[in-house]
């Protein structure tokens, strides 16, 4: 089940609890940090590090960066290495 920070926020947890709570449960993915270079997509990255182009959007959600035009040559960014817990998490 997906869970919203908003949803949260509604059942009486407060913003800064529920941020925590994300970050706990961000934290429990399992990844390799990469340096983002000139060309690199999502896509591409997804293919060669998790072997499914279509996952390109757990690369996107875990680095809170939804399209690749908000990364610069040089950044640092996060790849999943357990597809399944990725999938848990970010769902």
């Amino acid at each position: 089940a997906i869970v919203r920070i908003s949803d949260m926020a509604k059942d009486n947890m407060t913003k800064e609890a529920a941020k925590k709570w994300w970050k706990e449960e961000i934290d429990r993915i399992p990844t390799v940090d990469y340096i983002w270079r000139i060309g690199d997509k999502y896509w591409l990255l997804a293919a060669k590090f998790l072997g499914d182009q279509s996952l390109w959007w757990l690369i996107a959600k875990i680095n809170n960066k939804p399209a690749e035009f908000l990364l610069n040559e040089g950044d640092k960014i996060k790849i999943p290495t357990n597809v399944a817990i990725a999938l848990e998490v970010l769902g």
